[in-house]
């Protein structure tokens, strides 16, 4: 994006306009001030000052400009925000790597995606099936106009034959998905279903979801294809409202359905939002973590997208997420269970929501036949591989301590009057579980050493450095190389940081390191500035496809991310340089003088502490 374009929305916009429509103004002096929209507050902190373009509240330490204002308060990255500054200032916004052909096609979606949803919604009225469904379910006109619901009628080319008057070519029309190419030539995707429109973060319809109403209609659920302008793996239903709702009550609900959505929006619990079709995926978390690193899932125990989110646990600690599971009685969905009981009643079972871990292990419990001595083996091995899944070893050390007392409790109730058959038991099952969640080392979660504290091998264990092997490197690496990386790539700025703080070391994901070799080297050919590294790294057609995906993945890039993606891959390699020299050590490959000694006691005592820290 050229410089020029962003001063010029700096200066051409409004910011005392712009942030009116959020919170209200009144003048003071030469600024405007009112209520914080950031954090609560009786007595106005936040100020704007029109001339200079700029906002700070003195409450909570907030401050910036009108894109700072859209990225905190709208929760967009900063294309996103520049992409509608320059919108209301009838600008144009380039992209870094973006063609005019590719911005015509996105613009052509977005309006035929407006010409569709205007198109179903007029032919609800006089669809007298899809109201009376409506009707049934309990959603009021106003409800069913917030969303946008509309009607395919049946005939296979009613949208087709009115998009032709409103001179709308057919292969438009094709590529946007609204209609299909066969044998028997052009006809409707979308035939005799209520429609669901989907919107992007600034509620504009992107695609669509379509409910059969008839019983026999297979599917029962039909959505749009991915498009340029739609991705399903980073859209959520329903948050281009909650988006407001989420900051304010601390955390997201994510449940499974359009219906589910709607009822919740309906019922005034505005914090809900719903995948499309798939699991909780890391983009849908990085999205929701510009509004909150809360998350409650409200899903049916037995479904797929709970047996999803259950097995991917890890995803969302990687994330930074909190997450806990809100559990709803057999046979309800978030739907049915406040149109039975009520919107309080659903915020008590959001209260009551427990960690995504105690539901992990709970949910095990419930499944196993514990007065079966033959499965408790089974239940302990299970348990343990849960917990061992956390990529935090605190988390692991107090549910590992959780399991055992929980153990101790069913050993007693096993068996009964029989003390010395009990203290057995325990034992054995308290060993397995200390086993099953060693370290790569071999250490156990708990944080003991199995030499009790002397360090194995043929090295001294007298005067040798005393420390515990480290811990594997945590499952959401992957995730932070390929976002610095996609940094140092878009901004020249980033690019600059990323080559100050890292090296190749730093890098593990054998995919990723040829793009951190040209990068990170100031040798030979890449000599130069690191935006010229950059620069040469997308040049290269032996990196073309890996530097294709990782410029695709629109996922926000900011400098908070950026941030903490650069602390954990150093932590990272910190702790794969301490294993590397502990187990040096341990074959005894240092001599007396040997500089890695203090560089181990100076790594284990780094982490250590910082481990303390966290505690």
């Amino acid at each position: 994006m050229a410089v020029d374009v962003v001063q010029e929305i700096k200066l051409r916009t409004d910011l005392v306009e712009l942030i009116s429509v959020y919170v209200p103004l009144r003048r003071s002096g030469r600024t405007h001030k009112g209520l914080c929209p950031f954090h609560a507050e009786k007595t106005p902190s936040f100020h704007v000052d029109g001339e200079r373009g700029f906002f700070r509240c003195y409450g909570c330490g907030v401050g910036g400009d009108c894109f700072t204002f859209l990225q905190q308060k709208e929760g967009l990255a900063f294309n996103e925000a520049g992409e509608m500054l320059a919108r209301r200032l009838g600008l144009e916004w380039v992209r870094r790597g973006d063609t005019a052909e590719k911005r015509s096609e996105r613009e052509r979606l977005y309006d035929m995606m407006a010409l569709a949803q205007r198109f179903f919604r007029e032919r609800l009225k006089d669809a007298p099936v899809a109201q009376k469904y409506l009707e049934r379910r309990g959603l009021a006109p106003e409800t069913v106009e917030a969303f946008g619901l509309g009607y395919a009628p049946p005939g296979y080319q009613a949208l087709l034959g009115w998009l032709k008057g409103q001179k709308i070519a057919p292969e438009e029309a094709e590529a946007a998905d609204l209609i299909l190419r066969g044998e028997h030539g052009l006809r409707d995707r979308f035939v005799d279903r209520l429609m669901f429109p989907i919107f992007d973060l600034e509620g504009r319809p992107v695609a669509f979801g379509g409910r059969a109403l008839q019983a026999d209609a297979i599917p029962k659920y039909l959505n749009s294809r991915e498009l340029p302008i739609f991705h399903k793996g980073r859209t959520l239903y329903g948050l281009h409202v909650a988006k407001q709702e989420i900051p304010k009550s601390g955390f997201a609900v994510a449940v499974e359905g359009y219906m589910d959505v709607i009822a919740l929006h309906q019922a005034g619990i505005v914090n809900a939002v719903a995948s499309l079709g798939t699991a909780i995926t890391e983009q849908h978390v990085g999205v929701l973590r510009r509004y909150s690193d809360e998350l409650v899932f409200c899903y049916d125990g037995d479904s797929a997208g709970m047996r999803a989110a259950t097995k991917n646990s890890s995803l969302f600690e990687a994330a930074g997420c909190n997450v806990r599971v809100a559990r709803l009685p057999e046979g309800d969905d978030p739907d049915t269970f406040v149109q039975k009981h009520g919107a309080d009643a659903f915020r008590s079972l959001l209260t009551q929501a427990e960690p995504l871990l105690d539901y992990q292990l709970n949910t095990l419990r419930a499944g196993y036949d514990l007065t079966d001595e033959t499965k408790r083996l089974g239940f302990v091995r299970e348990a343990a591989r849960i917990v061992a899944q956390s990529s935090s070893s605190l988390t692991r050390q107090a549910y590992a301590a959780k399991l055992e007392r929980t153990l101790e409790m069913m050993v007693d109730e096993w068996y009964p009057g029989q003390p010395d058959q009990a203290q057995r038991a325990r034992l054995a099952l308290n060993q397995e579980v200390r086993r099953l969640l060693r370290s790569d080392g071999g250490a156990p979660a708990g944080g003991g050493h199995p030499t009790n504290g002397r360090v194995m091998g043929r090295g001294p264990t007298t005067s040798g450095p005393r420390v515990q092997p480290p811990a594997p490197v945590r499952s959401g690496q992957g995730a932070e190389e390929r976002y610095v990386l996609r940094a140092a790539l878009s901004e020249d700025r980033w690019a600059d940081r990323v080559s100050e703080q890292l090296t190749v070391a730093h890098f593990s994901d054998s995919n990723l390191v040829g793009v951190a070799a040209k990068l990170l080297s100031e040798e030979g050919d890449a000599a130069g500035s690191a935006p010229q590294r950059a620069d040469a790294v997308k040049a290269d057609p032996e990196l073309a496809g890996v530097v294709s995906e990782l410029l695709m993945d629109e996922a926000p890039l900011n400098d908070e991310g950026l941030d903490r993606c650069l602390e954990g891959l150093e932590r990272a390699w910190k702790r794969s340089r301490k294993l590397e020299l502990w187990r040096a050590y341990n074959a005894g490959e240092f001599l007396p003088e040997d500089p890695r000694r203090e560089e181990l006691r100076r790594l284990s005592a780094e982490l250590e502490g910082r481990q303390r820290r966290e505690a």
